[in-house]
């Protein structure tokens, strides 16, 4: 006798429970079954194979715990990752900001500064200017 087909979890990994003699078509099969009770090692064979396939289920079941796993790690390390994602791109919006209010500063300080040293220009010219006829004045009274 063989192995009975275990059904599986329509996995994309398809494990065949069947033993050699199984798999072959036909009428070839009850002629290996009758051979079997003649055989002294059908009894080790049948237990190995069923040995092999407790052994490769239990490998498939390694295997889609440590897939899980991996998955379950993976969507895990989403929000973190998100987390980060959101902080940098917070920073670099702040930091835009900042240096776009920075400069307007600078330049609306920049303008003040100007108007200032235009507004002491002026004065100066204006006080040289009084002194000047002042001066002048002076003179031509002195003169005359």
């Amino acid at each position: 006798p063989g192995v009975l087909d275990v059904p599986s979890d329509d996995s994309e990994e398809e494990l065949s429970w069947k033993s050699s003699e199984d798999e072959e078509v036909g009428g070839q099969d009850k002629g290996n079954e009758s051979n079997d009770d003649s055989d002294d090692g059908s009894d080790i064979d049948s237990e190995e194979t069923v040995k092999s396939g407790a052994v490769r289920r239990q490998e498939y079941e390694k295997r889609k715990t440590q897939k899980s796993y991996i998955v379950a790690g993976a969507v895990s390390a989403i929000p973190g990752i998100v987390h980060q994602y959101m902080d940098q791109q917070l920073k670099e919006a702040v930091r835009e900001v900042v240096q776009q209010k920075t400069d307007q500063l600078q330049d609306s300080l920049q303008r003040e500064n100007d108007e200032f040293l235009r507004n002491i220009d002026e004065n100066m010219k204006n006080v040289l200017k009084g002194l000047v006829k002042t001066q002048v004045k002076e003179q031509v009274s002195r003169i005359l």
